[in-house]
C-alpha cells in the first residue's frame, strides 16, 4: 500500500528554517525521519517498477511533485537510495534469489542498507511500523535479510555480469572494448554522477572518463 503523508502536521518531523521563495522571509520545512526515508524510498521504486519502460527519473520528478512538502535534503536521500538501488539491481537480486525470494522493493532496500554494513537490529528499528515508517519485517523476509549480514555486494560466486550489474548480452562487447579495465571502468560508471553533470554536462567535461565516453553500442 502506497504510503501517505500528512504535509506539514507529521509528529515525526521537526522543523528546519529555510528561506523561502518569496519575500525573503524565514519558513518551517519539515525534515523526514530516517525510517520516513526509507518509507518514501520504497513507495518510489514501487512507482518506478509499476511504470513499466517510462524513465526512472520522469518517475522521480512526478513522485516528489506530488509531495512539493518533502524538502529538498529528504528528496536527495530518498533519490540517492533509490538510484543505488536501481544501479546495484542485478547484485541485490542475486542475494535475495540466493535467499530464495524476489526482489520486491521492499527486500531490494532492506538488502542495500544490509550489504552497505547495517546489522539486522539496525534494520529493525527502522523497520519499526512507527509512524510514516515502514512495517516491521515478517519472520519470512527477516530469514531472507539475515544471511546478507555481514557481507559486501561482492561475493565470489556471482558470475561477471551481475558483479557489473550489467545485462548478460553486453558483457562480451564489455569486455572486447575495455580489456584488464572492466572492472576499473564499471566501477567508475556505478558511482554517482557529479551533481553539476546532471544539469550542465558542458561544464563537467573534466568530470568524465575518456573511455566510457568513447564507446558506443547499440541497444538491444
Amino acid at each position: 500500500m502506497p504510503l501517505t503523508y500528512a504535509p506539514l502536521k507529521l509528529a515525526s518531523i521537526s522543523g528546519t528554517p529555510q528561506p523561502s521563495r518569496g519575500a525573503g522571509t524565514l519558513v518551517s520545512k519539515p525534515t523526514m525521519t530516517p525510517s520516513a526515508r526509507l518509507a518514501a524510498a520504497i513507495d518510489l521504486l514501487e512507482t518506478i517498477e509499476a511504470a513499466g519502460r517510462r524513465p526512472a527519473d520522469a518517475m522521480a520528478n512526478n513522485f516528489f511533485r506530488e509531495r512539493r512538502f518533502i524538502g529538498s535534503g529528504d528528496r536527495r536521500a530518498v533519490s540517492d537510495r533509490v538510484w543505488g538501488v536501481l544501479r546495484g539491481r542485478r547484485a541485490l537480486q542475486w542475494w535475495l534469489e540466493r535467499s530464495g525470494a524476489l526482489p520486491a522493493p521492499r527486500l531490494l532496500v532492506a538488502a542495500s542498507l544490509l550489504l552497505e554494513g547495517w546489522a539486522m537490529s539496525g534494520l529493525d528499528q527502522s523497520f519499526s511500523g512507527g509512524q510514516f515508517g515502514p512495517l516491521p519485517l515478517n519472520a519470512q523476509e527477516r530469514a531472507v535479510l539475515r544471511p546478507l549480514e555481514g557481507h559486501t555486494p561482492d561475493h565470489p560466486d556471482m558470475p561477471d555480469a551481475v558483479r557489473l550489474n550489467v545485462p548478460d548480452w553486453i558483457l562480451p562487447h564489455l569486455q572486447s572494448r575495455f580489456g584488464d579495465t572492466l572492472f576499473a571502468e564499471m566501477a567508475a560508471l556505478a558511482e554517482p554522477a557529479p551533481r553539476c553533470w546532471r544539469r550542465r554536462s558542458r561544464r563537467c567535461r573534466r568530470h568524465t572518463r575518456p573511455g566510457v565516453c568513447g564507446f558506443r553500442i547499440g541497444a538491444r
